[in-house]
């Protein structure tokens, strides 16, 4: 059963406040000044509801000498009332908007964390639906649903209070109906529980489909799979749909039941009401009075009746939010952990072993040590494990067993901030942002001056079509970079490595999109801006090797081997046909 299905009960929404209750810490002073307003509102209604009722006693007994000041003050106390409503709504979406904020950030800090390994265990559009509609469910559970019990339960006392005073009598008649109302509530809190925990669980999975959809619509096309998707989003859309009328069905009967419930006892009490006038026991004004009392504890009856069932729906969103929030890192950084500050390049695998979770193992015993300042390929066959070397380099995960160092340094002793500003990465797919080219550039080093930023883009063979772009450098690039082709993405990538100006160079397939012409190009460039530093170059086209100092082959079953192009091409049989294979 997933964390969406799960039934919510009081223990669970109690464990579900205390975990969030720090993001209201903050904000105690509004909060405060929150129950202050509330105070006032709910006194200002009360009176109010008693002026309606003296108003009628007052033309009962023909008093209208009264009715000018009687008037004056019915309108003070219904602007004063308005007034303090506005400030309650006021405080109350400040402070959701606030925690939203400061959940959404923590909940964004904790993925940028988790890092690649997050991607193996939550679809992006599931983890879009817990950053978005999930907090959103959060924060209400932690201002609104706390608001909502001081607010209904003040008003439920003071009312009854009053009623009380009224007609002792009739207010016991109506303290008899209420157990009606706590069975009715009773009787729909278990089933909105499965409908709510049924509804997040498919919205989830719908949102997954349609997040992965629309960042595959290429590859959609390309196979004619227009049919085949549309009928699996009609049969995930009719999964939710049930699951969503179900749920609303629950909490629309749920009201209702409640309204005719509220109907039938206000019937009751008017019979009884009439009653006590006969009696002498009550004024015309006196029933109105308790009538419109009554009448109004409906509302804070059904909210405080709605709360529990509305809750269980925030509880599961906030079980979703806690169980990104409460996930340990695979990768850990030691306290106190040794900051880097310059670095040669000296790296070196030691019977390096690693395996994905639950996959098969992609390195056994690898062993390679890179002088700094060196050239190195790294090739083999497509899943042997290339790009992974990046990724133990970077720290996205640690070996299995063995270790890497980079200057005799462990990397499990170094900072995660110090290591990875010393490694400039060019990913096969890059990192654009929908923004200018000058703020892309500007993410590997917010220093650069406009002369770094031309000449890194001139040494990637980027600067000329930048210049033609039409506002140049100032050029909006749109989602992922969606207005260059994937020959001007990759090299703008390229130029935000160079720009890093770190001790690494790592090239996963960076050349990949690349024409033959700017391919060479940009190797011819690659022998310059190295400049001394350690530089990988993660291959799928052997073109790309030219220049390198040692070649590491990756066989695709946990080992490898090194050599220079010259001695792979003697005596290791895989390089030597891959290669004649590509120069074909």
């Amino acid at each position: 059963m997933t964390v969406d299905a799960v039934p919510v009960y009081p223990a669970k929404l109690a464990q579900a406040l205390r975990r969030f209750a720090p993001y209201l810490k903050p904000h105690a002073l509004r909060m405060l000044l929150n129950v202050l307003v509330v105070l006032g509102a709910t006194f200002s209604s009360a009176l109010l509801i008693w002026m309606i009722g003296h108003g009628f006693d007052l033309l009962h007994a023909s008093r209208f000498k009264e009715l000018p000041r009687y008037f004056l003050g019915l309108t003070i106390l219904v602007i004063l009332l308005q007034g303090l409503r506005y400030a309650n709504y006021y405080l109350y979406e400040s402070m959701e908007q606030r925690v939203i904020f400061s959940i959404r950030r923590a909940l964004y800090a904790q993925l940028l964390l988790l890092s690649t390994p997050v991607k193996t265990h939550y679809a992006a559009g599931d983890l879009l639906t817990r950053l978005g509609q999930d907090v959103s469910r959060v924060s209400q559970l932690l201002v609104l649903v706390p608001g909502q019990l001081f607010a209904y339960g003040l008003t439920f006392l003071v009312y009854v209070s009053v009623v009380l005073w009224i007609e002792p009598r009739l207010t016991l008649v109506a303290l008899v109906l209420l157990p009606l109302f706590w069975w009715q509530q009773r009787y729909f809190s278990l089933r909105t529980r499965r409908s709510s925990g049924t509804f997040l669980a498919h919205q989830g999975e719908l949102g997954a489909f349609e997040e992965q959809s629309l960042a595959n619509l290429q590859g959609i096309n390309s196979f004619s799979a227009e049919t085949v998707m549309l009928t699996r989003f009609a049969r995930l859309f009719t999964d939710f749909r049930r699951a969503a009328m179900r749920n609303l069905l629950t909490q629309n009967a749920f009201v209702v039941s409640f309204e005719l419930l509220a109907a039938l006892c206000a019937i009751v009490l008017v019979i009884f009401g009439v009653q006590a006038i006969g009696r002498g026991a009550l004024t015309l004004g006196g029933l109105i009075n308790f009538l419109l009392y009554i009448g109004y504890l409906a509302k804070p009856l059904q909210g405080l009746a709605n709360i529990p069932v509305e809750s269980q729906i925030r509880a599961a969103a906030a079980a979703r939010v806690a169980e990104i929030l409460d996930t340990v890192p695979m990768v850990q950084e030691r306290v106190p952990a040794r900051v880097l500050t310059e670095v040669a390049g000296h790296v070196r695998f030691a019977a390096v072993s690693f395996a994905y979770p639950g996959g098969s193992p992609l390195l056994r015993n690898f062993n390679l040590d890179i002088r700094a300042g060196e050239f190195i390929g790294l090739v083999g066959t497509s899943g042997s494990g290339k790009s992974t070397l990046a990724r133990l380099l970077l720290r996205f995960y640690d070996p299995t067993h063995g270790s890497l160092s980079l200057d005799g340094h462990d990397l499990r002793e170094l900072s995660l901030a110090s290591l990875r500003a010393q490694i400039a990465v060019v990913w096969q797919e890059p990192f654009l942002l929908d923004d200018s080219v000058r703020a892309n550039l500007l993410l590997a080093n917010a220093g650069a001056s406009e002369t770094d930023l031309i000449s890194a883009a001139q040494q990637a063979q980027a600067h000329e079509f930048i210049t033609q772009l039409p506002q140049g450098y100032a050029t909006r690039l749109g989602a992922q970079g969606a207005r260059l082709s994937s020959g001007q993405r990759q090299r703008l990538a390229i130029a935000q490595a160079l720009l890093k100006k770190s001790s690494l160079l790592i090239f996963d397939e960076a050349t990949s999109a690349l024409d033959a012409q700017a391919e060479m190009a940009l190797l011819q460039a690659l022998t310059f801006v190295r400049g001394g530093r350690t530089t990988i170059v993660i291959a799928h086209r052997y073109s790309t090797l030219q220049g390198v100092d040692r070649i590491v082959y990756l066989n695709g079953d946990g080992s490898a081997d090194v050599g220079t192009h010259a001695e792979l091409v003697q005596y290791h049989a895989g390089y030597r046909a891959a290669l004649a294979h590509q120069r074909k």
